[in-house]
């Protein structure tokens, strides 16, 4: 049990951490002008997708941000940004839930249907989902580290981000951003369109 609760404290350690930086800063680098150029407008094609659908179906943009970040996890982002309209229109149509296909964790559907209702939000608990909740909204002071954004950190799913680790992550990917002069969403972006292309 000990041990437990020590691996659960432990951190990634220096070496880690430069190693991690220096490989986003690679992937970075191998990025064409077409995928700077993608990665650059991913949040803001993203942001006027959240505001179409707001627009659509008379609710907030804060709302369907949180309903996309509630069903993106393991659903590409094609996909994820179908069904969270699906959800939405279905929910202003008044709808059951029962009508709308999903892709995510039964849990994360559930959520994000509470979300429409009122009943939930995204909070910092759920951080991966927050953070890029908050990036749709176009709010540049949050990281979102994805398993694209640790394959490419540490050329593996880490078994194990716990929320020190995550935090890490999200220090060496803000630090990364400020060395290259970009906000960390633009960093992520970039990487995210090179290292897909590159799987």
């Amino acid at each position: 049990m000990k041990n437990t609760k020590k691996q659960t404290k432990q951190g990634l350690s220096q070496y880690r951490q430069k190693l991690a930086s220096a490989r986003i800063k690679a992937c970075y680098i191998r990025a064409n002008r077409d995928v700077l150029k993608r990665g650059l407008n991913w949040y803001k094609q993203a942001h006027v997708f959240c505001k179409e659908v707001a627009h659509n179906t008379g609710l907030s943009v804060d709302t369907v941000a949180m309903v996309v970040s509630a069903l993106s996890p393991a659903v590409s982002w094609e996909l994820n940004k179908i069904q969270a309209e699906q959800m939405c229109n279905a929910f202003r149509d008044g709808l059951p839930l029962e009508t709308v296909t999903t892709s995510t964790y039964e849990n994360n559907r559930l959520k994000a249907w509470d979300i429409l209702q009122g009943k939930k939000t995204i909070t910092i608990k759920s951080p991966k989902t927050y953070a890029f909740y908050r990036n749709l909204l176009l709010n540049v002071d949050s990281v979102t580290i994805d398993r694209w954004m640790l394959r490419i950190m540490f050329n593996r799913p880490l078994k194990s981000l716990t929320a020190l680790k995550y935090r890490q992550c999200e220090t060496i990917l803000r630090q990364a951003a400020n060395d290259l002069d970009l906000h960390p969403f633009q960093l992520q972006a970039i990487t995210w369109e090179q290292i897909r292309q590159e799987a």
